[in-house]
């Protein structure tokens, strides 16, 4: 028999804490990091791992590193994604910023980290997280109503097979992107060409 999906709050799956500012970092000699800010992601949600600026710090408590399937939230700014930590492939260890929380979920055989960034990445949830939002001209969200947030939690082979879905989905819509953007540089090329040809006669008949 087929389990239906139970609803949990955030705060029931992950622990959640914030990324760390500058300022309490101890700068000096001693280990590099790679500190992760927003505006190292694209439109897309791809974080470029060449654009993190790296810091050497002195001092530090292993909880503010990264580990591997930590959920980043941004907390502030015009979009609150989400987007799920892989350590790149070079030999830094990362640390997010204070416009982060850092989801670091209890149980993996009670929810998949692929399955719960799908999740807050949806319009739905976006759409409630912007709801609590506050601020002037940066909006911004607490961790209060982002622990309070609730999720439907369907059996693990159900969440596999809906990222599994997802991420052939998202592969089309990449490749839909960068045939539009091929598309706009032939078309782009093809003006410039036109303006060169049409400039190069007007020259030949003075």
């Amino acid at each position: 028999m087929r389990r239906k999906s139970i609803k949990y709050k955030i705060a029931d799956l992950v622990k959640i804490q914030s990324g760390i500012h500058p300022n309490l970092l101890t700068l000096g000699p001693g280990t590099y990091f790679k500190y992760i800010q927003i505006r190292d992601f694209d439109e897309n949600i791809s974080l470029n791992y060449r654009k993190p600026k790296l810091i050497k710090l002195k001092d530090y408590k292993e909880n503010i590193v990264l580990k591997e399937n930590d959920i980043l939230v941004a907390a502030r700014g015009d979009r609150f994604f989400a987007y799920l930590y892989k350590k790149s492939e070079d030999e830094y260890f990362s640390i997010a910023s204070s416009s982060f929380f850092i989801l670091r979920i209890f149980d993996e055989q009670l929810i998949i980290p692929e399955y719960l960034t799908a999740f807050l990445n949806s319009k739905s949830i976006q759409r409630k997280i912007k709801e609590y939002s506050r601020g002037t001209h940066i909006k911004a969200i607490t961790r209060e109503p982002l622990s309070m947030l609730k999720i439907d939690v369907p059996p693990i082979s159900e969440q596999e097979s809906i990222v599994k879905k997802l991420n052939i989905l998202y592969k089309y819509k990449n490749l839909i992107l960068k045939k539009a953007e091929l598309e706009n540089q032939l078309y782009e090329s093809l003006i410039h060409q036109l303006i060169n040809n049409i400039i190069n006669d007007g020259r030949k008949e003075n």
